[in-house]
């Protein structure tokens, strides 16, 4: 399933990565390895949000990963229409939410959401980053060191540190340590 997502991000030029209102670290993490891997395939992304980061885990986790999120009030404010969803399979949260028909969603969440061109809701997932994760290992990611960069690596896609570091917290927090809804 990983290659179908892949492909349908390379048929793009730019996609909107919208996470669910006021992120949490689940949210931000899958939003992170989705970004990673569009940008592989030569698809631009902007990573977007409406509400706010609240609590100070999730300011924390943006500001030690130094990620470049864009809060959003209005349905005018997406940086395209092209948009996919993650950790969330309905757009809710800023004006004009209602009129979104995304592209594409993966999220682990019951709902009847669904993207234009590709679904992946795993309700048995305790987390998203778990399948964006599984979409790294089934293109054959490679984990980048941090202290090398993406280009010594022999892989044709690759994760680098800070989204592997972000997929693993966005996995522990949402499952409370591997404790609930965690399998193998």
């Amino acid at each position: 399933i990983g290659a179908r997502f892949r492909s349908v991000l390379a048929g793009r030029d730019e996609v909107a990565v919208l996470m669910h209102p006021n992120p949490d670290p689940d949210a931000m993490a899958a939003a992170i390895g989705v970004a990673c891997l569009a940008e592989q395939v030569d698809t631009d992304t902007t990573l977007q949000f409406s509400g706010q980061i609240r609590h100070q885990e999730n300011r924390a986790f943006r500001t030690v990963l130094d990620l470049d999120l864009e809060r959003i009030d209005h349905v005018s404010d997406l940086a395209c229409s092209d948009v996919v969803l993650v950790d969330h399979n309905t757009p809710r949260g800023f004006g004009g939410a209602g009129g979104v028909l995304p592209l594409a969603v993966v999220d682990h969440h019951p709902g009847e959401g669904a993207g234009e061109e590709f679904t992946d809701v795993r309700t048995d997932y305790g987390s998203c980053s778990s399948i964006v994760a599984e979409y790294m290992q089934d293109i054959g990611a490679k984990p980048v060191p941090p202290d090398q960069h993406a280009s010594e690596i022999d892989a044709a896609y690759t994760v680098p540190s800070t989204v592997a570091t972000g997929l693993l917290y966005g996995i522990l927090a949402d499952t409370k340590h591997l404790t609930a809804g965690a399998a193998a």
